[in-house]
Parts: C-alpha cells; sequence; structure tokens
C-alpha cells in the first residue's frame, strides 16, 4: 500500500507538468519505472512538461521489447506538439509507450496516436503497473490488452535473432569474451545463428562496458561486389576508415593499415566479418590473418561452407591462426524457452506442454529458425482459441508452407554427387548417419568416391541443413526433412 501511495502521490505531483529547467520530478518518476520494471534506461531528451527516455525490456519475451521509445507526459499547451515530435518513434520494429500523468494528457495521447503501433497508459495504468507485485506481468497485460496479437508476437525466421529472441550458445559466446587473444571462425549452415551470434557478443561488450567495444568493427562482406584481392582490401579500410586512403588501399597495404590504426586505437582491433565465403580464400584475408598474428587485430569470422572448407584444409594459411567454431542445435532447454517463453508472454497457454514440445523438438532437430517458424505459426493459430494442443502441432505439420520451408535445403545442394547422396541418405531414413553406411549406400546408387570426398560431401549437407554434426557424429537434420521429401516426391525412384 505504501508503494502504491508513493507513486500515485509522485504521479498527482506531475500531472500540470514541469518546466525544462525543473524536470527533476519526471526524473524520479523515471528512476521508479526503472526500479519496478528493472530495466535499463535512457533519457534523451525534456522539455516543458514532456520527457523521452529509452528503456532495455528484454525480460518481456515480445517484439520491440529491446529497445523501446518511451514518452512521459504531463497536460499542458505543449503535450500535442511533444507527440506530433514523438510519432516517428514508431518506427518498424519499434513499441512506443507514452506513459501519461493526467486524464487530458492521456485524451490527447489517445488521439495523437491513433493508427500508430504503440501503447498508451493512462496515469491509473501507469500506477497500475509501477506498484504491482510483479511489474512486468502487468505491463504484459496491458500490452496484451492493447494491441493485436500479431503486433507482439517476436519470432522471426527470416532475420537474424537478436535481443530477447536470442537463447543458448553461451559456450560459444564464453569463448568469444573470455579467449581474448583467440581468434575464431564461426562455419555453419545458413540460419543457424551465426550473425545472432555476433550480435549477441557485441550487446554484451557494451552491455559489460567492456573496452574492446569502442574498437569493434562489424563488417558485413555480402554488398563486397568486387571481390578481387584489391576490391576486398578497399572494402574492409573504407567500413574501418572512410578516408581517401582508404579508397586507394590494396592487399598489399592492408598489413600497414591495420597496424596504423592499432596505434591509433590504442588496442587491437576487433574485426567481426560476417558473409566471408566470397572473400575468405584470397590474398587480402592471408594477409589480415598475419595482422592477428602479429596482434594488430583479433579476427571473428562468420561463413558457410567455403569458411568450413578453408578452415579443414591443412593447406590453408588461416586455418592455422583461427579456433573452429561449428554451432548445432541449440541445447535442450534453450530450445524449450526460445519455443515456451513467448508463447507464455503472448497468454498462450500450451496443453500437456512436455508432449508438445518434445514432439516439435523432433520434427524441427531444434534448429533455432525452425523453432522460431513453428514458435510464429502456433502464435497465430492460438490468436483466437488461446491455447495450443497437440491437434494444432499435427495440423501444422502437414501445412503446405511448413513442408516447402522445410525441403528448401534441397534446393541448395551444390552439385549432383552431393544431391544423389542426400536423397539417398533421406530415403534411407536413419537418424544416425555413420561412413560405413554412406559407403555403402554409395556402392548402391553408383557412386564411386574417396574417403576426402566423402567427407567433403557429408560436411556441405551440414552447410544445407541436410545433415548436423551433433557430438561427434552425423545426424540427418530433424525427423520431418525424410517425411516431407518422401511426400513431394523428391525421394521418388
Amino acid at each position: 500500500m505504501a508503494k502504491d501511495a508513493s507513486i500515485a502521490l509522485l504521479i498527482r505531483k506531475l500531472a500540470d507538468g514541469w518546466t525544462d529547467a525543473h524536470h527533476g520530478a519526471a526524473n524520479e518518476l523515471v528512476q521508479a519505472w526503472k526500479k519496478a520494471l528493472q530495466a535499463p534506461i535512457e533519457v534523451e531528451g525534456s522539455g516543458d512538461g514532456w520527457l523521452t527516455f529509452r528503456t532495455n525490456l528484454s525480460g518481456i519475451r515480445l517484439r520491440g521489447m529491446d529497445e523501446v521509445p518511451c514518452l512521459l507526459l504531463a497536460s499542458g499547451d505543449k503535450a500535442k506538439e511533444a507527440i506530433e515530435r514523438f510519432r516517428p518513434a514508431a518506427a518498424p520494429g519499434r513499441l512506443p509507450f507514452v506513459l501519461t500523468l493526467s486524464e487530458a494528457a492521456h485524451e490527447q495521447a489517445e488521439l495523437g496516436a491513433r493508427n500508430l503501433r504503440c501503447l498508451v497508459l493512462s496515469p491509473g495504468q501507469l500506477r497500475g503497473v509501477l506498484a504491482a507485485e510483479a511489474p512486468r506481468q502487468a505491463l504484459n497485460a496491458r500490452l496484451r490488452e492493447q494491441l493485436p496479437l500479431r503486433w507482439l508476437i517476436p519470432y522471426n525466421y527470416l532475420l537474424p535473432a537478436q535481443g530477447n529472441m536470442f537463447f543458448g550458445r553461451q559456450t560459444e559466446l564464453n569463448k568469444l569474451l573470455q579467449e581474448e587473444d583467440v581468434s575464431f571462425a564461426i562455419a555453419g549452415p545458413s540460419r543457424l545463428g551465426k550473425t545472432s551470434l555476433l550480435k549477441q557478443y557485441r550487446l554484451r561488450l557494451a552491455a559489460s562496458r567492456d573496452p574492446r567495444y569502442t574498437r569493434t568493427f562489424e563488417i558485413d562482406f555480402y554488398p563486397c561486389k568486387d571481390t578481387t584481392s584489391d576490391g576486398v582490401a578497399r572494402f574492409l579500410a573504407m567500413k574501418i576508415d572512410p578516408s581517401s586512403r582508404s579508397h586507394r588501399m590494396t592487399a598489399e597495404g592492408i598489413v600497414d593499415f591495420l597496424r596504423y590504426q592499432r596505434s591509433a586505437l590504442g588496442a587491437p582491433l576487433e574485426l567481426m566479418f560476417d558473409e566471408v565465403d566470397e572473400v575468405c580464400q584470397g590474398t587480402t584475408f592471408e594477409l589480415v590473418g598475419d595482422a592477428a598474428r602479429r596482434g594488430y587485430c583479433r579476427l571473428i569470422l562468420c561463413g558457410r561452407g567455403r569458411l568450413l572448407q578453408m578452415m579443414l584444409s591443412p593447406s590453408s594459411p588461416l586455418a592455422c591462426r583461427l579456433a573452429l567454431l561449428r554451432p548445432g542445435p541449440l541445447e535442450v532447454d534453450a530450445a524449450r524457452d526460445l519455443l515456451v517463453e513467448p508463447l507464455d508472454n503472448l497468454g498462450i497457454s500450451i496443453l500437456d506442454s512436455d508432449r508438445v514440445v518434445e514432439e516439435i523438438f523432433r520434427w524441427t532437430g531444434r534448429l533455432p529458425h525452425l523453432l522460431q517458424f513453428y514458435g510464429k505459426k502456433l502464435a497465430e493459430l492460438a490468436e483466437e482459441e488461446g491455447s495450443i494442443s497437440q491437434n494444432e502441432v499435427a495440423a501444422l505439420h502437414w501445412d503446405f508452407d511448413t513442408a516447402q520451408y522445410f525441403t528448401s535445403p534441397l534446393s541448395d545442394l551444390p552439385d549432383s554427387q552431393t544431391r544423389l547422396l542426400a536423397l539417398a541418405l533421406l530415403k534411407e531414413s536413419e537418424h544416425q548417419v555413420t561412413i560405413p553406411q554412406v559407403r555403402r549406400l554409395q556402392a548402391e546408387i553408383g557412386l564411386q568416391l574417396s574417403h576426402e570426398r566423402t567427407v567433403e560431401i557429408l560436411n556441405s549437407l551440414v552447410v544445407c541443413n541436410i545433415l548436423s554434426w551433433d557430438k561427434g557424429s552425423y545426424t540427418i537434420v530433424n525427423k520431418a526433412l525424410p517425411l516431407y521429401a518422401e511426400k513431394l516426391g523428391y525421394l521418388a525412384a
């Protein structure tokens, strides 16, 4: 009761507004928000009767909770102007909050925020959230009450997972954070979370105020059109220091360039390179690897088949300078949290949850993008019913879009030998894949391959999401792929 009375008194005190020069009480309410929701905040601006801040509510597993723009609004002549100024905060992927301190401000906010994707809290609702025994649950309830469920669904299987939808990978994160003198290559299939791992690593550096953050450069090589050695060197230099000197960069000059940057920053650069498959086997990357050996930079490379091939080649100059990380399926606890926590925050219950989750694990192989796919589809199915049972899961198993999405890796196989062996393995339909089994299948389908070529194809099937590498052995990536491949005619004849 004392907490509720204190919050109510503070809101009444602020209802008539404040001047830009005297907004201490407004800051007091922002601090109350920080304490109640255990959420970091950053005040961005203030004026007569308004104050804006950003808050991180990533503990709430709903869309847009990582970085929430907030407007604290009292009544007054400038309330309408403040709302108009705040409108651009309702950008795609964001979910702004307008926290009103008087009924007049609430009315203005509801009018001004009409047709916007945002949450508007009345003074009573704001007080209810801040004074609640469980403030996050109270805020969550307000979000579900005011906004359509589809606006809140956080699952996204088309983009890298970030913020509150990043789960697991703690072993890999610990290596990146703690082994700061070691360079790494993160190689594996697409959509397995390599880019998400890079972004989460950088977020952890920022959150812990690690000095490495200020000298970290995240560079995506996908837009690099000139993949000659000089073109790659120029692209890299321009991303680090866009200048006329960088624009004239050649491969020959990249080591001196990195030496100069290391001297200017006072410590080695943290270079995080994504989508490196088209560029990692050239001269520039060999020289960047030499710069890492000299202590000018630390490398974290992300890529798929070509990066993996380079790392497994004993003749590659970079292979002996980078440690290889090969992310696999999510750990059981992390996979369960990824699937269940957002559904719970959406107010969707899972009937007989242990059996439902175990069934989804079998069909997805605990691969993060497939778990996100199931989560999104199930949340949409449950929009009206409010719950999920095995019936919804079974219906989703045989949904046409599901079958097409799960079999899409079969379109990415690089050559006829790889495709032939992949389909033979799926037709065999044994979960475990051993080298003797593969050699027998090769003889049956008329392939004469060396041991080295066989291993190369198996690694290619891992990169293409047909097989997974789990605890030292190859396995079919999930239960669903062989079944869908058969139903859609891939295994005919």
